[in-house]
């Protein structure tokens, strides 16, 4: 069930139309062969929110979630259309040598608040989801470079400035070249 939105923004209005018509949502785990999604208590979002499962209408964005990304050693998101995840290269391994799935969830009890988290990319809900279908994935390099997500390996000290940074390192990552 979709949560309406209280904004009057034409934008927002539009979007939730488009949500209204998503059938399909992605969620991804560095587990594999799960048979139910159980809601798991995040707080990054929000420390105020129960437990929850996570999912979104983006395959891309899904693969990164993958490999379990930490705010210690990982900094992604989207820039327009272009997925990314930073690195720090000592976390290399993360995504070199790991596999994962992607789950794929019916919109039925999911909601979407875009003031939070990743906006109209992140949906989430309350109840134990049983994944329609999975996608398992041997090797999460490959993955993310076949599905077009910018990938960068940086040192600590410029994973630091990306963080830190206003534009949540949009002008730094401009100057880096992604792998491939």
């Amino acid at each position: 069930m979709l949560v309406p939105c209280s904004c009057v923004e034409p934008e927002c209005t539009i979007k939730h139309l488009k949500m209204r018509k998503t059938k399909i949502l992605y969620h991804g785990s560095p587990k594999n062969k799960l048979k139910s999604i159980k809601p798991q208590r995040q707080t990054f979002r929000d420390k105020a929110e129960p437990a929850l499962v996570f999912a979104t209408p983006s395959l891309p964005l899904a693969l990164i979630f993958t490999t379990n990304p930490s705010d210690k050693w990982a900094q992604m998101g989207c820039f327009g259309k272009q997925y990314y995840i930073v690195i720090k290269n000592n976390q290399k391994y993360k995504i070199k040598k790991s596999n994962g799935s992607v789950y794929i969830l019916e919109t039925k009890n999911f909601s979407c608040d875009h003031h939070k988290g990743m906006g109209f990319d992140e949906w989430f809900s309350q109840e134990p989801i049983k994944p329609i279908k999975t996608i398992f994935y041997p090797t999460l390099f490959k993955a993310m470079i076949k599905n077009k997500i910018n990938i960068y390996f940086v040192n600590n000290k410029i994973f630091q400035k990306i963080k830190k940074s206003k534009d949540h390192g949009y002008k730094i990552l401009q100057k880096l070249s992604p792998e491939k």
